[in-house]
Formats: structure tokens, sequence, C-alpha cells
């Protein structure tokens, strides 16, 4: 689908072996992908929310099993009052869309994100079913780690200081001004490499179609087409679901340091590598079959090097 550019890199036993970079980032202004061109994260965004609450409890200041409401009282209204983090951060806490219409303004208000989520009903029973929380998934963490921090950070700014920066890691969550001409601009695939991957991956059609009916991106603008993500004002939102920006190179290094266990202890990623909570079953709204854990999306390897 990268058809007009694209990187990618991998470490190995905490060395980097592949770094790779080529074609347009931006093709209608003939400009170049450099080693340094940054790119939309999307859902691998995700991924860092997971590890920044890991850390959390490496530190031993929350554990998964924690009612929610023991760190954000209000949480508990209209039915929430049983869902623990494992069921949040396994995609099984009936929230996987708001019924209120979100703004811009309430993405850049934490605390106008906060009444929304307080006032929700859960879509269903808690636990009852999976469903990926596309977009809530993000915002849901990031309330946490803000109640949960000794120093009451965003996610973002978590993130920033406790990792990405002391790591030396070309990533962030929402895209500052000053990173926009390193920014890739996002295209659609041609509709032949298009069909041909649907061909050859047909699950994908089915998780596609699906997910772009849930209810929260058919009422919301700002999730209805991937290409918005070209607007600089609606990708330097924090949104830790999805506006995470960064390079291949520091994407994969910051995975490795999870494996290499350079930021958890040996029994936190012992956790994180066991059997997910939710393994193999049906997701409501993709319609296919998931395994969730802990904040991460596991598939299973048919080789393990």
């Amino acid at each position: 689908w990268e058809s007009e550019g694209a990187a990618f890199a991998a470490y190995f036993k905490g060395e980097k072996v592949v770094d790779l970079w080529g074609g347009y980032a931006d093709s209608t202004s003939h400009r170049k992908w450099k080693n340094d061109t940054m790119t939309m994260l999307f859902s691998s965004t995700k991924s860092i929310c997971a590890i920044c609450f890991a850390i959390l409890v490496d530190r031993g200041l929350v554990a998964y099993d924690d009612l929610v409401t023991k760190y954000w009282p209000e949480f508990g209204q209209n039915d929430k009052e049983k869902i623990t983090i494992e069921i949040l951060l396994s995609h099984q806490g009936g929230l996987a869309y708001v019924d209120k219409m979100i703004e811009e303004a309430d993405i850049m208000d934490w605390r106008r994100m906060s009444k929304i989520f307080e006032d929700q009903k859960p879509n269903w029973t808690p636990g009852q079913e999976v469903a990926y929380h596309a977009m809530t998934f993000g915002w849901l963490i990031d309330q946490l780690i803000r109640r949960i921090d000794p120093g009451k950070r965003s996610l973002s700014q978590f993130f920033k200081e406790e990792i990405a920066e002391p790591h030396n890691l070309d990533l962030t969550i929402g895209a500052p001004l000053e990173l926009e001409h390193r920014i890739a601009r996002l295209a659609w695939a041609p509709k032949f490499l298009a069909a041909r991957e649907l061909i050859q991956y047909p699950t994908l059609l089915k998780m596609f179609w699906n997910g772009a009916f849930t209810p929260i991106n058919l009422r919301n603008r700002i999730f209805q087409s991937a290409t918005i993500f070209n607007n600089p004002d609606i990708r330097s939102l924090d949104i830790p679901s999805a506006t995470g920006m960064g390079t291949a190179r520091s994407l994969a290094k910051l995975h490795a340091l999870i494996v290499d266990g350079k930021l958890l202890k040996a029994e936190i990623l012992e956790k994180l590598f066991s059997d997910p909570i939710v393994l193999n079953q049906m997701d409501s709204l993709l319609l296919s079959n998931v395994s969730f854990g802990k904040g991460f999306f596991y598939t299973k390897n048919s080789q393990v090097l």
C-alpha cells in the first residue's frame, strides 16, 4: 500500500539490523523520503500508551487488576463501577464509542474529555464483549495516567519526559508545528493496489469496513478519513490512540528497549509476554478474531528467533 514512500527498521538482540527508507514523503511536491522523515503512527500509538502504563505498574503505582474507580472515582457512574484496568486495557470496557459528538475543543481540554467518559453509559455490559476501542482507548489511558502519575502529567508528556527524551527517540504524540517540514503526506493507495491487497488478505476488507462504520467514526468529522491528518491542526492534537508521529527507526528502537528489558523489570515483562486476557476471541466491531491484553494487540509468530 505504501506505493509513494515508506520506511522500515528492525532490531535484533539490541542491535539495529535493518534501517531502510525510500520513495516520496510527498509526491505532489516531489519531496523525497529522507532518513529523518516522520510519519503518522496511527494505532501503533496505542503501543506507546501500553508501554507508558506498564512503566507505572513497574513502579508500583498501579496494578492491572485494580478498579478504575480507585484512581478515577467519577468514572464509576452509569454502571461502570466494576470495570478494572485490565478490562479497559483489553478493549472489553464497553466504551468503544461515546454518544456525544467529540469536537476539537473537547480533545484540547482533558477535563471535558473526562466528563464525556464519566457521563457515558457502557455500549454493552463491561467484560462481556470484546470490541476494538479504536479512538477511545488512548483517551481513557491518558485520563488514568494523569491521575496515577505523581507529576499529574498527560500521557504524551509522560512519554516525552520518561521515554522519548532519555532514550533519544524521534517519537511524539501530537506533532508540533516545528516538525511539519519532516512529516510525510498521507495519500490513498491506487485502487488496483488496494484491490490486490484485499484479495490477498480478505480479512482486511472486513476489518476496514466495520471499523469505518463504528458510531464514533460516523459521528465525528475528524475520524472519517485518514487524509484529514494531513491537516497540521488535526495532527497536532493530543489523540493518544492515533496521533503518534515518528520514524520507523525510533519505533523499532522503542520496542527493542522493551524486549531487551531496558525499560521494565523482568516480572512485568513476564506479564506482558504471557497469554493475553483476550485470546483469539471475536471482536464485535471488527468481526475478526483478536487477542488483546495489557494494552497490546497480540499476534502469534510462526517463527520465534
